[in-house]
């Protein structure tokens, strides 16, 4: 009897002890799954922030260089009759409309920063299944930016087709440029808003988001400035070759 009693106590011990050790494995493993799983939120939310950022430092650079436009301005906009932007719509379609086509061709090289910009704005789209994993406010806040994002790329392929030609260029009116304007304002602020939810959603501090932002602002304003101070030194580049006589077409 004694026997059989100590034999199924040592069956129960070991019983318990593998119930133990499976549940304790079992923990762990859901432990790792865990932190797997929000690191890998984690990354998610800051190479988006990250993409984000450049959107909304195109933002502030196109607002900057606007305010000093407008700063220039001698007669004063009269109040409450219209906006800024609609005169600027009036002011592309008369130079569109109305350019040689020496301007015109420096016009079209826009269409190779529209690309650019495309480019940069598609890398932001995000699966059905990358979507599951965020918070169901947040998923808000990415579809209404992912309809503007839609409608601004749209715009752009347009209005890239308009200025391919001296013919396309007359249907654009200013009527067009300002629901342009309209849809590039509403990208900007969808996206300031998911980026202040990837942001939370990330778990990413105040300091280096900032940091982030004006990086990609800096980082804008060079490519911008580099890309002017090159075609300058190229037109001078070109006078000066063809004064020496150094270019074929000229021989």
């Amino acid at each position: 009897m004694a026997g059989i009693s100590t034999l199924f106590i040592s069956v129960l011990s070991g019983l318990c002890g593998a119930l133990i050790s499976a549940y304790l494995s079992y923990r762990i493993r859901m432990l790792v799954q865990k932190k797997d799983k929000r690191e890998s939120e984690t990354r998610l939310a800051y190479v988006y922030v990250v993409q984000l950022s450049f959107i909304l430092a195109v933002d502030a650079w196109l607002r900057s260089f606007i305010g000093k436009l407008e700063s220039q301005i001698d007669e004063p906009i009269p109040e409450g009759e219209f906006e800024f932007s609609h005169a600027v719509s009036v002011l592309i379609e008369d130079m569109i409309r109305n350019s040689e086509t020496e301007t015109f061709e420096k016009l079209q090289d826009i269409e190779k920063f529209s690309d650019q910009f495309i480019e940069n704005l598609t890398r932001t789209y995000l699966s059905n299944d990358q979507q599951a994993e965020l918070p169901k406010q947040t998923v808000i806040f990415y579809q209404r930016y992912e309809q503007n994002l839609k409608g601004v790329v749209s715009t752009i392929k347009l209005f890239s087709s308009y200025l391919s030609s001296n013919e396309l260029k007359k249907l654009l009116d200013s009527a067009q440029i300002q629901s342009a304007i309209d849809s590039v304002q509403s990208l900007f602020r969808s996206a300031g808003i998911l980026r202040a939810a990837m942001i939370e959603y990330g778990g990413i501090g105040k300091d280096e988001a900032t940091f982030i932002l004006e990086s990609q602002y800096k980082a804008f304003e060079n490519d911008v400035v580099k890309g002017f101070e090159n075609k300058l030194k190229i037109e001078k580049a070109k006078d000066f070759l063809e004064k020496v006589g150094a270019l074929n077409a000229n021989k």
